[in-house]
């Protein structure tokens, strides 16, 4: 099993198969939800599930991107060009998780945010 992942390291497939699986986490977002469920007989406990928060699948995303990201730059295996896509990641997940979060909150509530022009 060794000799299958350093071949694939030296060919530079685990960007590709990442990149895959990124791909395939979105396109599995669009497909379309099952038909609800008939109510439960009258008499039967009835468990409520949350719908999934948009929040959680951010934070999901930004860390297998980091860390995708962080093993390309941190390794020696990679020479500079490689790790160009690695950086632009890394910075524009820590420019996203940086920025204000004031002028959404304020657009839902109705308000106009302060540094529109």
């Amino acid at each position: 099993m060794s000799e299958f992942f350093r071949t694939a390291a030296e060919n530079h497939i685990f960007p590709f198969l990442f990149i895959g699986g990124v791909l395939l986490v979105f396109v599995l977002a669009f497909v379309p939800k099952p038909a609800p469920r008939p109510p439960p007989p009258p008499g039967m406990a009835v468990i409520h599930s949350l719908p999934p928060d948009p929040a959680h699948m951010q934070v999901l995303v930004s860390l297998v991107l980091l860390a995708a990201g962080l093993y390309v730059i941190l390794s020696k295996q990679y020479d500079a060009q490689d790790k160009h896509w690695a950086y632009g990641t890394v910075g524009t997940l820590v420019g996203f998780w940086l920025r204000p979060h004031r002028a959404k909150s304020k657009a839902k509530a109705g308000k106009k945010p302060e540094n529109s022009n």
